[in-house]
């Protein structure tokens, strides 16, 4: 399934090309965020490529919010959880980001995974308490968050008016979004069982 992209209400005020065509950022110094979106599974070396100008750019203009759209992005990957857990990350929160949105399918075991990760870096990575990280499955999920963060400095959207999505993305409703996001962690544990079966998840915390 190809995703249609949703665009940040307003402009981009800040144009940057990235190296690879397979990535599409978005940048507003004035709302101090940056979105990062994949339209199809990057290679590691994608990623990588990445790291050093989108940190650049975080650190030249103050950035404090960072979405990352994986919602195109083969997580069963092991070497892309590698690269997302050990270098992206950790690089990005480095340049100065106060709050980390993952963007992700609703979908298993790939979100799970994400939510894998995301706990890592919180609970592993992470040190300060002004620094948080979450998952969203929505594009309007993830600016309630950032508005919701305990920053001041910009103020997000909840409906994105001019938003382009696909059949798939609205089959079912916010509301109902909402109450998935606020169950996903009452059944993580029972799903966790699976996920360590099928993705090897001692392996992940040991080997990455």
């Amino acid at each position: 399934m190809t995703t249609n992209y949703s665009i940040f209400p307003e402009e981009p005020n800040c144009n940057q090309a990235l190296p690879s065509a397979n990535a599409m950022l978005i940048v507003n110094t004035h709302q101090s965020f940056i979105q990062l979106s994949w339209k199809s599974s990057p290679q590691v070396e994608e990623l990588t490529e990445c790291i050093l100008i989108i940190s650049d750019l975080i650190k030249e203009n103050n950035i404090t919010f960072f979405l990352h759209d994986l919602r195109n992005v083969n997580f069963t990957d092991i070497n892309i959880q590698r690269c997302l857990s050990k270098v992206f990350c950790l690089q990005i929160l480095a340049a100065g980001i106060k709050r980390f949105v993952h963007l992700a399918k609703y979908e298993l075991p790939e979100l799970l995974i994400l939510d894998e990760i995301t706990t890592y870096i919180q609970t592993k990575v992470i040190t300060h308490k002004a620094v948080r990280m979450e998952t969203c499955t929505t594009l309007e999920g993830a600016f309630e968050w950032m508005n919701n963060s305990g920053i001041k400095s910009a103020t997000f959207p909840t409906q994105i008016a001019d938003k382009i999505v696909n059949v798939e993305q609205v089959s079912y409703e916010w509301a109902a979004a909402a109450q998935i996001s606020s169950s996903l962690k009452q059944y993580k544990d029972k799903a966790a069982i699976v996920f360590r079966i099928l993705m090897k998840r001692k392996l992940f915390y040991s080997e990455i």
